[in-house]
């Protein structure tokens, strides 16, 4: 039974991953989370964000709408 699940479809990645997919330091990541400009989950004392809240932001920041 191969069923998929949010977590096959939407992953969560961490800071550098987010990082590497917007082509942007760490740091501005950290600092994206810090102003709240971007959703992220605790996940312990681990910050993650699940990629289709990436994609959402590049497509706010760029103006492409996500219809």
């Amino acid at each position: 039974m191969n069923q998929l699940t949010l977590w096959d479809t939407d992953p969560l990645l961490d800071k550098h991953q987010v990082a590497e997919r917007l082509n942007i330091g760490v740091r501005f990541v950290e600092r994206l989370i810090a102003e709240k400009r971007i959703a992220y989950i605790k996940v312990g004392r681990h910050v993650r964000m699940r990629a289709s809240v990436v994609d959402a932001f590049i497509a706010t920041v760029s103006g492409v709408s996500s219809a």
